[in-house]
């Protein structure tokens, strides 16, 4: 039960709503789903294209115009999912793409019932250029109450090399489940080198072509 709350809270991300994406049974598979196949947004699209997303402005740019797509319903989506270890470890991967150009990748997982994650990939034309990561551990604090440790990371990527990082750290207890007590704010960090989060998102693009692959490496 306690692992349901996580995935509640963790869902929560960048201000956006995935409750569209279709829950599936366990075990590897996939499906197909449109999030409103109305005509596209020629505005979004032009200004993902034209983003310079050599620079933290254009990335910024880049993706404001892919989540006004996706608030619009003008990406299609493909969702997939894995599991291993008797479900002790397992996630859903969503693939989001306009005009079978890949927008960004959702991976969302759990790590046995303590640990929880949500990370997006933001790309355009095949480049990588933001990455969004949320993760959720819990413990108990006394026998009645236990505490979620929330961790988010965003990441501006610029040929392969993070140029600005974020960071925010916060805490919410389950007897006072409304008030968030913030460890860090979102505040600037030292970027640290990507070589794991580019493994990653190759891995999961890889997953996309090859879903037999089980464990997803995990």
């Amino acid at each position: 039960m306690k692992k349901n709350i996580v995935f509640s809270l963790i869902f929560m991300i960048v201000n956006l709503s995935v409750s569209c994406i279709r829950e599936q049974p366990s075990g590897t598979k996939s499906s197909e789903d449109t999030l409103g196949r109305t005509s596209n947004s020629t505005s979004d699209t032009s200004n993902i294209e034209a983003a310079d997303i050599n620079s933290v402005a254009g990335i910024k740019e880049a993706y404001g115009a892919t989540m006004s797509q996706l608030e619009n319903g003008k990406l299609d989506s493909i969702t997939m999912e894995y599991s291993c270890e008797n479900d002790a470890i397992g996630g859903t991967i969503t693939y989001f793409s306009e005009r079978e150009e890949l927008r960004f990748i959702q991976h969302t997982y759990h790590e046995y019932d303590h640990y929880s994650a949500s990370d997006l990939y933001f790309v355009a034309d095949d480049i990588l250029y933001f990455v969004f990561l949320k993760s959720a551990s819990w413990s108990f604090v006394s026998a009645e109450v236990t505490q979620d440790k929330f961790t988010e990371q965003r990441i501006y990527i610029v040929k392969e090399h993070a140029v600005q990082c974020l960071e925010n750290k916060y805490t919410i207890m389950s007897n006072t489940p409304d008030q968030r007590q913030e460890e860090t704010g979102n505040k600037n960090v030292d970027c640290m080198p990507i070589d794991s989060i580019v493994k990653d998102f190759q891995q999961l693009l890889a997953f996309k072509d090859q879903p037999n692959q089980g464990c997803l490496g995990k």
